[in-house]
């Protein structure tokens, strides 16, 4: 069951992890399909795919200009997603914040029709469960539609939400960057 809670401007969404494919990842061959060097990989971060329903690669980055900057080719990754059961890239970086882990990230999702998402909750929860930590995750800052994801870890589940307003269709709630 999905449990989500609305508060006024707030909605929090409770997840768990869920099993993730098992793939092989060479990181010359995702380095190419975002025009990146592999010195541009951070090592210290989770490079794996995580699922808490929608599977994701999630790949860390060295600076947030490397990755505000980035140029990926959607259909490479359209084509791998397609070949290893995943929904996307989830590329991100860290930002130095205080105590709690604060990122800034690009979700790429071409094989869901578009090419970058303004906030993707689970995959912001995908990292929450590598890291067994809270986050804080600021998204869409390069497509002019910022978001900014907050996503508690407890043992059993994930709590990712944040601020949200409706959408200008009635049917969309969109996620809002300012605090």
């Amino acid at each position: 069951t999905l449990k989500i809670v609305k508060s006024n401007d707030l909605i929090v969404v409770e997840v768990y992890s869920q099993p993730a494919p098992v793939v092989s990842i060479i990181e010359e061959d995702i380095c190419q399909i975002l025009g990146i060097q592999l010195g541009d990989l951070n090592t210290n971060l989770p490079f794996c795919v995580s699922s808490v329903g929608s599977p994701k690669l999630l790949i860390p980055i060295i600076s947030i200009d490397i990755l505000t900057k980035l140029c990926p080719n959607f259909v490479a990754i359209c084509n791998w997603s397609h070949s290893n059961y995943v929904n996307g890239f989830y590329v991100y970086a860290e930002k130095l914040s205080g105590e709690q882990k604060h990122f800034v990230a690009r979700g790429f999702n071409p094989k869901a029709g578009h090419n970058e998402d303004a906030a993707t909750g689970v995959a912001a929860a995908a990292l929450c469960a590598c890291l067994k930590a809270n986050i804080t995750i600021e998204q869409g800052y390069v497509i002019d539609k910022p978001s900014k994801i907050s996503v508690h870890y407890n043992n059993e589940s994930i709590l990712v939400g944040g601020k949200v307003k409706e959408g200008s269709d009635d049917s969309k709630i969109i996620l809002l960057g300012n605090d």
